[in-house]
């Protein structure tokens, strides 16, 4: 199954969204998903996104894999196949 998009709720960690965003880049089922950061922390779940998307871009470039940033966990969920 191939995933569209991925909501990780608590998703501006600086700690372990780099490494799971770069783990999913590589990983055929989810390398083209859109991936949703949904946290109380808005600002840093937008830096988190951008960073990600620099790091896809230069690091995985078969990897067609999208990070948003979404403060708002409602507006997030719908479509998500996985969150996490």
């Amino acid at each position: 199954m191939d995933y569209r998009r991925i909501v990780v709720v608590g998703g501006a960690s600086p700690l372990w969204t780099p490494k799971n965003v770069g783990l999913m880049a590589c990983t055929k089922s989810v390398r083209q998903a859109e991936v949703v950061l949904v946290d109380v922390s808005a600002d840093r779940a937008a830096r988190l996104a951008a960073i990600c998307n620099v790091m896809v871009a230069k690091a995985y470039p078969g990897a067609k894999l999208r990070v948003l940033a979404e403060p708002d966990l409602e507006r997030a969920l719908p479509g998500a196949d996985v969150v996490i």
